[in-house]
């Protein structure tokens, strides 16, 4: 796919599926508290997110939501969350204001906490459209345009929408375990979620296998793992199955508990065989232990790689590709040293068109001065000696 029309048609692929993803964090008048995110407006924009600018792009283009709002005594000044507290007759902001209305506490409790995360709702459903048009505009660029930590481009041509979105959709609770974890999955949907599990580590360790429960520090890591994100797909995919009985599993698998108030299935199960493998660990592994020979035999070993074919050709080109891309959480944990030996061996034979390699040793401090032998290998395997 070359940038232009495929890759905007991808890129709106992307960004439609994200839309359908955001709603299994609740409809645009929906508000939580009780949980880390403190209060929630929305599809799943929490204080501890991006509530601040939510919000302010709602006021900025609502004056109707926007008065509404004041006249209970909320807004958003200058990236300031505010709330009066009625009670002592001060202002509170930003994490204080988020804790005014956090809890679960009831009417009967705190009449001035229900009346507030009331007025949120009756606000937004007001002016729906105005606020369904901030908070996508809020999920779309935070998460997607100038998320925190960019969406490899690997990723981003090759994966399907459903896998890109539902990372996404990790790096919006709890810990992210960062996109070039991710990326060493090749988007395989069981892989993702195996990751998320071990990184998140909302499950008990039961010795041979984990078990995910449906309520675990305030959060609901079962239900929001297999049926919020992603919209169910791990299930409609079949990554995870119906696990009728807990004698069924095996070592090392993963098993998660549900809600039975709103799934009609108590357990499902990922199978170990699907737990986190890396598609190209053999890649970094054969790196990782031919790196430290000398520089003739590891020119040897990437030699033996390419072969004479087109097939071998390609294998190599594809390790070095891997070893050098940002989407691997090991790119060039060895220096470049590999990298120039892989590049000899691609360009054998070329003469001065690969003269760069050459300048690619002198900056890796392999030079005719520092390390005359390895330089005078790499020179003579591209043909210039």
């Amino acid at each position: 796919m070359s940038k232009g029309t495929g890759f905007e048609d991808k890129i709106k692929a992307i960004l439609d599926r994200f839309y359908i993803e955001k709603g299994g964090e609740g409809g645009t008048s929906a508000v939580v508290t009780g949980d880390g995110a403190l209060f929630t407006w929305g599809s799943g924009i929490g204080f501890t997110g991006y509530l601040k600018d939510a919000l302010t792009r709602f006021l900025n283009t609502c004056e109707a939501g926007k008065n509404a709002l004041l006249d209970y005594g909320i807004s958003v000044y200058k990236n300031t969350f505010m709330i009066v507290n009625t009670d002592t007759k001060t202002v509170l902001t930003n994490k204080a204001a988020a804790q005014h209305i956090d809890g679960v506490d009831t009417d009967t409790a705190n009449p001035l906490k229900k009346l507030l995360m009331t007025a949120f709702v009756k606000v937004t459903e007001d002016n729906i459209q105005m606020a369904a048009n901030a908070q996508w505009e809020c999920l779309k660029i935070n998460y997607f345009y100038k998320a925190p930590q960019p969406i490899p481009i690997d990723v981003l041509y090759k994966w399907s929408p459903e896998a890109i979105c539902y990372v996404i959709h990790c790096s919006m609770w709890g810990t992210f375990a960062t996109w070039p974890k991710f990326a060493e999955t090749g988007g395989d949907l069981k892989k993702i979620l195996s990751i998320e599990v071990n990184h998140t580590k909302f499950y008990d360790d039961k010795g041979t296998y984990k078990l995910v429960q449906p309520v675990r520090d305030s959060m609901a890591p079962s239900g929001t793992m297999l049926e919020n994100m992603g919209h169910r797909i791990m299930i409609e995919k079949k990554c995870v199955e119906p696990l009728a009985s807990l004698s069924d599993i095996r070592s090392g698998d993963i098993v998660f508990k549900m809600n039975t108030v709103v799934s009609k299935q108590e357990y499902y199960i990922l199978r170990a065989a699907t737990g986190i493998t890396n598609p190209k660990d053999d890649i970094n592994t054969f790196i990782a232990n031919k790196q430290g020979l000398p520089m003739s035999d590891l020119l040897a070993a990437f030699s033996k790689v390419r072969g004479s074919d087109s097939a071998g050709y390609k294998k190599l080109q594809d390790m070095r590709d891997w070893y050098a891309s940002d989407a691997n959480a090991k790119k060039e944990a060895f220096g470049s040293r590999p990298r120039i030996a892989m590049d000899a061996i691609l360009h054998r034979n070329e003469g001065s068109t690969a003269g760069w390699i050459l300048s690619d040793c002198e900056q890796a401090s392999i030079s005719q001065t520092s390390c005359s032998d390895q330089y005078d290998l790499i020179k003579s395997t591209i043909g210039m000696a």
